[in-house]
């Protein structure tokens, strides 16, 4: 039944078998669009076949026919490898199988598989294998070129269908995925025309089309426009599916007419897509903010010193409070931006923005940037409280130091005295007293010792940077310690041992004294404030002596600012003095004797005070006046690393000769600076030389000076580096877009003025002059090309600075670098493997070492560029289509010089014989 109603059918089962009628109606639906297939392939590929046979004056009419005897085969071999081939010319078999094998010796000689494929087969007409033999000659031949250029290990069809994708995206309902039901409405086609041509299609009009005029559209104008032989039918691919190796062979044409799709999209206007260009560029800056500033929060090698630890904090709070919320508004900015992109392409097309780009992905960067500064931050707090911690205890180590160094100088002394005036016979009981003073002062001393190791234990265990120093100078104190001790035990006690002290008369002058010293301060409230004013006084001056002079300016300024306060006190207080003076005349007797001693002490001790206080005030000025030139002086050093840290060199709107200014008013700022930096380096280093109380803080800034110093002039060396290879970089690519102009005009010359049908032979003299000056121009533009080529060689991959690193990229160090437990030379060898930070980059040291932050400014990619090799490329391709446009121009303009000498010749009027 189903037989007798389809028509169809019965045509294609006419000349069939009748045992075709037995078998199941889905295998004859099988059978027939498999014959359907193979009817396409025949005529597409017989199309194909006499496109490049045309070229000797041969042709085929049936294509398992006309290859039978093998001479059309060497035929269209010969064209298509420019080779010549030998033949059999006679008829019969035999010669026919000698044709049919030379050719297939042929493909085999380059080294082309050919699966199953005998003489014999193509001799007897097979129509499965000589299609097959067809399509293996199309793939290598013209397909498999199509490669050239390409990434490694991808196929012929591959590369030609990321040709297909790119030439036609953008395009509302375009979707290639592949070679068969993508093209079948005829819209793919369509479109690769107009994104190359858009004068000769009209999209809008196009797509309202049926699905065979849009085919035939197609398949008219670029025959008409651009010579592509017409290897298809509308009905050969407006079926249920269409043959793919037939498409392929024709998208394959139409590859070589449109190689490469014009930067310039033209379904969208020049607003539209200068809009999208605009966001894109804006959004994947802030994108590369996003993951710099991500990179730069989980950078946990800090610093070991408080001063560059407080930078980072002060650093840290600033962005919070002044570059997030700066960026946040830019964010908002470019959502809304992003908003009116979407609104603009609904009427259009689709929105073409990566989605790394898109409003959602930046708002989860954002979130994890905000937690990672979070965490940074409070991690920051932590080891500055730390890095504090140390520095006061190194502080106070240094204090307990110098004070007890000065005490053991007064024991020695004591001790040398005590010795000689023994051997002078002094007073038994004084010597005895003597002797108890220094064994007394030895035994605190050695408690203090012990406390002075403990500290520099700890300091060693914070990792403080003069920690080992300090417990050098603990160890030398304890030494000498040990020798006062034993000068003690082993030289002066043996001279006391003889002495005979009457003991229990002094014991009673002592009780008495108390007795009488208890009494006196119980009942009299005068001196009551005697008693109280030295304890007040000695309260201050140990209160002074553990005072902390402070780490940085900020603090050193609190600390001035205080102790001036104290001061006045401390002035103020000699009114109190000058009264204990005068209640003196309130004693007599006894009662005098020992109030004298006690003002005596008061006077001793205050004068001490005022003299300590003194010197603190002039210690804090000094210190203050050091650290406000030192910290101008870092600033400033700062100031001019973060320009170079944060310089973008990938930045395509780069001001080259600005930045060059730049680097030679730095270099001339660095040379008038140096003076004045080593001016504060010699008032430091004179403090320390005169053993200011602060030499740690005084120490640890200029060690931060100095080093700050050495890296500005290690970055002045990147600056010039960097400035140099990206001026190389966009003077070559202005160089080539120079040269595409140049080319662009002369095609232009060569499509239009020289591009006339029709002239008069003075017009076609005159432009086979101006062909003939043209062809020298590009013989000397030539050069040209050919040195920009060799320059491209050269040329350092600039913008793959701030592209992602898909895979580890090799690198050199352009300059030393120091920092932490980092130390790299110049020009040494690393590997990056993550530059999303823009300041900071993640490498990996040598072959297979350790990974480490280091600023992208000491990195500098080596050649070549991929960038410019491309460029140089498409350059030298265009050069050479130039070349053979002028070459196929000239040879029509001889052969319409031709024909206008041949109309000219027929206008002429002989007489008639």
């Amino acid at each position: 039944m189903e037989y007798e109603n389809d028509f169809s059918l019965k045509e294609w089962a006419k000349d069939k078998p009748l045992s075709i009628l037995q078998l199941d109606p889905a295998d004859r639906a099988v059978l027939r669009i498999a014959d359907e297939r193979d009817a396409i392939q025949k005529k597409t590929f017989t199309k194909w076949v006499n496109k490049h046979l045309k070229k000797v004056n041969r042709h085929v009419n049936d294509l398992f026919e006309d290859l039978r005897d093998g001479l059309n085969l060497i035929s269209l071999l010969e064209v298509l490898s420019g080779e010549h081939l030998p033949r059999e010319r006679g008829r019969m078999r035999f010669h026919m199988l000698q044709n049919v094998q030379m050719a297939l010796d042929f493909l085999r000689y380059k080294k082309i598989k050919l699966v199953n494929i005998r003489a014999e087969d193509i001799v007897d007409g097979n129509p499965k294998l000589t299609l097959g033999l067809i399509w293996t000659i199309i793939l290598h031949f013209q397909i498999s070129d199509i490669v050239v250029g390409q990434e490694p290990n991808v196929t012929a069809r591959e590369a030609l269908l990321s040709w297909a994708r790119r030439s036609t995206a953008k395009y509302p309902g375009v979707r290639v995925s592949d070679f068969t039901s993508s093209w079948r409405d005829g819209m793919a086609f369509n479109a690769l025309i107009h994104r190359n041509r858009p004068d000769l299609v009209d999209w809008r009009n196009i797509r309202s089309r049926q699905v065979r005029e849009r085919l035939e559209t197609a398949f008219h104008v670029v025959e008409k426009e651009y010579g592509v032989t017409r290897l298809l039918d509308p009905e050969d691919v407006d079926t249920h599916e269409p043959d793919e190796k037939s498409l392929i062979t024709y998208i394959s044409s139409l590859y070589e007419t449109f190689p490469e799709p014009p930067a310039v999209h033209p379904l969208f206007d020049a607003e539209s897509q200068r809009r999208a260009a605009a966001y894109t560029e804006q959004a994947a800056q802030h994108r590369a903010w996003l993951h710099e500033k991500c990179a730069l929060m989980q950078d946990r090698a800090f610093p070991s010193t408080l001063i560059e630890m407080k930078k980072l904090l002060s650093e840290s709070t600033r962005f919070r409070n002044e570059e997030v919320p700066l960026r946040q508004r830019e964010k908002q900015k470019l959502f809304h931006q992003y908003r009116e992109l979407e609104k603009y392409f609904e009427t259009v097309g689709e929105c073409d923005i990566e989605p790394t780009l898109r409003p959602e992905a930046l708002e989860q960067a954002w979130s994890r940037l905000l937690m990672a500064h979070q965490e940074r931050e409070r991690d920051l707090t932590d080891e500055i409280r730390r890095l504090e911690r140390l520095q006061r205890l190194a502080e106070k180590l240094h204090r307990d130091i110098k004070q007890t160094e000065s005490g053991l100088d007064n024991v020695e002394r004591h001790i040398e005295t005590e010795i000689r005036r023994v051997e002078r016979g002094v007073h038994p009981a004084d010597a005895k007293m003597a002797a108890e003073q220094i064994e007394q002062e030895l035994r605190s001393m050695e408690h203090t010792i012990q406390e002075m190791f403990q500290d520099a234990l700890a300091l060693r265990e914070g990792r403080y940077p003069q920690a080992n120093e300090l417990h050098r100078r603990v160890q030398q104190i304890h030494d000498r310690w040990l020798n006062a001790r034993q000068a003690f035990t082993g030289r002066l006690l043996p001279r006391l041992s003889s002495v005979r002290m009457p003991v229990q008369q002094t014991t009673v002058r002592r009780e008495t004294r108390t007795v009488l010293e208890t009494r006196v301060h119980d009942a009299d409230p005068k001196f009551q404030q005697l008693t109280e004013a030295i304890r007040w006084c000695k309260e201050k001056l140990k209160k002074l002596h553990e005072s902390e002079y402070g780490s940085d300016l900020p603090s050193v300024l609190h600390e001035l600012d205080k102790h001036q306060r104290e001061h006045k006190q401390i002035d103020q207080f000699h009114s109190k003095v000058e009264q204990c003076v005068h209640h003196r005349a309130n004693f007599s007797g006894e009662e005098l004797n020992l109030y004298n001693q006690h003002l005596s002490q008061l006077q001793k001790t205050y004068a001490e005070l005022l003299s300590t206080s003194t010197k603190r005030i002039s210690d804090l000025d000094a210190l203050q006046d050091f650290l406000q030139s030192a910290t101008a002086e870092l600033n400033w050093l700062n100031e001019k690393e973060q320009v170079e840290l944060s310089r973008d060199w990938a930045d395509p709107h780069i001001n080259l000769p600005a930045v060059q200014h730049y680097y030679e008013q730095l270099m001339s700022s660095l040379e008038k600076r140096e003076l004045q930096f080593s001016n504060v380096i010699d008032r430091g280093e004179s403090l320390i030389a005169q053993h200011h109380p602060a030499t740690k803080t005084i120490e640890s800034h200029l060690q931060v000076m100095q080093s700050q110093w050495a890296w500005v002039l290690q970055l002045t060396l990147c600056l010039e580096t960097h400035l140099k290879h990206t001026t190389q970089y966009h003077n070559f690519f202005e160089e080539v877009k120079e040269a595409e102009k140049w080319i662009q005009k002369r095609e232009e010359a060569l499509n239009t003025t020289f591009s006339q049908s029709e002239f008069t032979l003075d017009q076609g003299e005159r432009l086979l002059k101006g062909m003939q000056d043209l062809r020298e121009e590009l013989n000397a533009h030539g050069n040209n090309v050919s040195r920009i080529v060799e320059e491209a060689q050269e040329i350092r991959p600039v913008k793959q600075r701030r592209s992602p690193v898909t895979r580890p990229l090799r690198a050199e160090t352009v300059c030393a670098y120091k920092h932490a437990n980092i130390q790299i030379e110049k020009g040494s060898a690393v590997t990056v493997v993550d530059n999303s930070g823009r300041s900071r980059w993640r490498v990996r040291l040598g072959g297979a070492g350790t990974e480490v932050q280091l600023p992208g400014a000491v990195v500098a990619l080596p050649p070549p560029c991929q960038e410019a090799i491309d460029a140089a490329s498409r350059l030298r391709n265009a050069y050479d289509r130039v070349i053979q446009l002028w070459q196929r121009k000239q040879l029509r303009m001889r052969q319409n010089m031709i024909f206008a000498t041949i109309k000219v010749v027929k206008g002429w009027d002989f007489p008639q014989s």
